[in-house]
């Protein structure tokens, strides 16, 4: 059910930048109907109103299969936190679909690019609990080298891999400066490149951290070739007054692979959390010393108290 949620999400969220790319945001003016109707005329046959349509059919299913997974988790896991996680993912949903019928309401565009950018946000959570209800995150890692290194760069690079997503949406949604959006580029490809090289270096026999580390490295890849070609397609020479297939699909897919890539980083960095070694440091040597000391001090405390 957590596989479900996220693939549901992803779709969800490619979808959504389809509709970005057609512009179709508006083309039904209410909310959570689609004029006034659940089955609005002509859906299936017009390009705009299906992408926008079932943009809100799917995010229902997104929002039911939630509430499902949470329903399961509450049921069969036995990690307090974990409940917490999976309800807290539900109130996430709820809220963001609230959101994407405000900007309906309103017709506000900076509420669109926050439902884009919390949409990005709310996949990568659902990412994470489909690792963490896997069989990988449940029983005992093998032995290693310890990962921590590799848990504080994938933080980063996940961190700047969101940041650059939310940049390349306000390129989309209100035409904020496209150098914000290259220089995150900038920054991500130094993160992806430093959070390979450190799985390539020190973990490579490690099978568990090289494959989602090399779909990173594919995804990044297939990433930087696709926001070049959508800098071409979308540069003022080859702008007309007519929006090309080019125009419309190479944004949208280039949007897609982002979150994927994104997806990829968390799935690296829960996967090294797993496998992160205790603190060995002559510092925390001495931290645990002292604290087994006071615990055999009290223990001897209360044998004389008896």
């Amino acid at each position: 059910m957590a596989l479900v949620a996220a693939v549901l999400t992803y779709a969800l969220l490619a979808l959504g930048g389809l509709v970005t790319s057609r512009d179709a945001g508006m083309i039904f003016n209410d909310y959570p109907l689609s004029n006034g109707s659940l089955n609005p005329d002509g859906w299936l046959s017009n390009a705009d109103k299906f992408s926008e349509h079932g943009h809100r059919l799917l995010g229902t299913l997104v929002g039911m299969a939630s509430i499902a997974l949470a329903i399961m988790i509450q049921r069969s896991d036995t990690r307090t936190w974990m409940k917490w996680l999976a309800w807290f993912a539900v109130v996430f949903v709820t809220a963001q679909g609230l959101l994407g019928g405000f900007r309906v309401w309103r017709v506000n565009t900076f509420m669109a690019l926050m439902h884009g950018c919390t949409g990005q946000i709310f996949f990568g959570l659902t990412v994470a609990l489909a690792y963490l209800t896997s069989r990988d995150a449940r029983e005992k890692p093998e032995q290693g080298r310890d990962t921590r290194l590799l848990v504080a760069v994938g933080c980063g690079a996940a961190v700047a891999t969101l940041m650059q997503t939310i940049l390349g949406a306000r390129v989309r949604h209100i035409h904020g400066p496209i150098n914000d959006h290259l220089l995150g580029a900038v920054v991500v490809s130094g993160a992806v490149i430093w959070l390979v090289s450190i799985v390539v270096v020190l973990h490579r026999r490690r099978r568990a951290l090289m494959v989602p580390a090399m779909i990173v490295l594919g995804l990044f890849l297939v990433q930087v070739t696709l926001g070049f070609a959508t800098a071409i397609v979308l540069s003022p020479d080859n702008r007309t007054d007519v929006v090309t297939t080019w125009q419309i699909a190479n944004p949208s897919v280039h949007q897609a692979v982002g979150a994927l890539l994104l997806a990829a980083q968390i799935w690296l960095t829960l996967r090294a959390f797993r496998r992160r070694s205790p603190d060995r440091s002559p510092e925390a040597t001495v931290a645990a010393f002292e604290r087994h000391e006071r615990r055999m001090r009290e223990q001897c405390l209360r044998g004389v108290g008896a």
